[in-house]
């Protein structure tokens, strides 16, 4: 695969919750606060170092980027310059675990959360720039992870928001920042219409399309205008890589324009070398019923559950106890197929899943 653009491999990480002692001053707020940092600073003591450096190992010549599904923070930072520095040294640090190459990271609810700042509405600078989101804080974003993106990714200028694409040969990568007011959406239809001849299309967001976390609480955190987007990515050969729910699945979708496949995944744990994992095929039929409220979902709409074609979650066991699972992903990307090869702390893969 070295050097070819039509046959390479990219390694995919999830959540990663990068936190440490340093970016918080005051005790935590809440109990849900205290339990994060604890399982944060267990998490960066050790385990979450050790997935790094084996995803870091599996690293050749045919590997042009890393990806980030986002949350590569916990956020939670005292106040702006706290979180811009936690936002800052999250990525240096994968620049030295991952040397040589672009990391290509999206933007997580999590990096936006500052303590001091939590606003109920968008404001802007007086150049116009976003400085708070309806979700969070956007200063610590504008000044640690847009330059950083725009070095990664060889733009031309510092963007203002992290919406931003990469091409390998005939691929199209659309990386979107679905909290920045300006949407995904738009962003998404213009990358489209600006390359128009592609073999595959990747969607790497923080937010997924389909919902696929068993509980209804997750309902409100997939990508708006999902229709619409579902109906625009069908033609494509569409591969949507996300993070968020701390769970990981696969879900193909039968569309009327074609199949759409999204992988979800995540790499945070205490304690990550728990495989065996376990594949099982989610009862989605039951699951999208309970969404239904909110997806708002009619007769033969195509976000109907007899639509989806496979959707399979895994889950690590211990004691006969599951939990979810963790870990991270090499796409093996060439004209026959895409796959998914899911590494859980083994040498070889858990599993490997086709995708296209």
């Amino acid at each position: 695969m070295n050097g070819n653009t039509n046959e390479y491999r990219i390694l995919a990480l999830g959540d990663l919750h990068f936190d440490g002692s340093a970016y918080h001053v005051r005790e935590p707020a809440n109990e849900v606060q205290k339990r994060g940092r604890l399982r944060n600073f267990a998490m960066w003591a050790g385990p979450s170092q050790d997935l790094l450096a084996d995803a870091a190992s599996r690293l050749d010549g045919s590997f042009p980027w890393v990806i980030q599904g986002g949350d590569i923070t916990q956020g939670d930072g005292d106040d702006v310059e706290l979180q811009t520095a936690m936002l800052t040294d999250a990525l240096k640090h994968m620049k030295q675990v991952f040397p040589g190459r672009p990391f290509l990271p999206v933007i997580g609810n999590h990096d936006l959360r500052v303590l001091d700042s939590y606003p109920r509405w968008d404001e802007y600078d007086e150049n116009g720039d976003c400085t708070q989101i309806a979700g969070g804080e956007y200063r610590p974003i504008r000044k640690a992870v847009l330059p950083f993106i725009a070095r990664e990714a060889g733009l031309a200028a510092v963007p203002h928001s992290a919406d931003y694409v990469m091409k390998q040969g005939k691929d199209l990568f659309i990386f979107v920042d679905p909290f920045h007011p300006g949407g995904a959406t738009e962003f998404i239809r213009r990358a489209l219409a600006e390359t128009p001849d592609t073999r595959y299309v990747f969607v790497v967001s923080h937010l997924a399309l389909f919902p696929c976390e068993p509980a209804t609480k997750w309902a409100a955190w997939i990508l708006p205008d999902y229709r619409e987007l579902a109906d625009m990515l069908a033609p494509r050969r569409t591969i949507l890589i996300s993070a968020h729910t701390h769970y990981q699945h696969l879900i193909r979708y039968r569309h009327p324009k074609g199949i759409l496949t999204q992988l979800v995944l995540s790499s945070m744990s205490t304690n990550w070398k728990r495989a065996p994992l376990q594949l099982t095929t989610a009862d989605y039929a039951s699951f999208a019923k309970s969404m239904f409220p909110f997806l708002e979902v009619k007769p033969r709409d195509v976000f109907a559950p007899e639509n989806y074609l496979e959707h399979r979650t895994w889950r690590c066991f211990s004691d006969g106890k599951p939990s979810s699972a963790t870990g991270y992903a090499v796409l093996n990307i060439g004209d026959r197929a895409v796959t998914a090869e899911i590494y859980a702390g083994e040498k070889s893969p858990a599993m490997t899943l086709e995708l296209v």
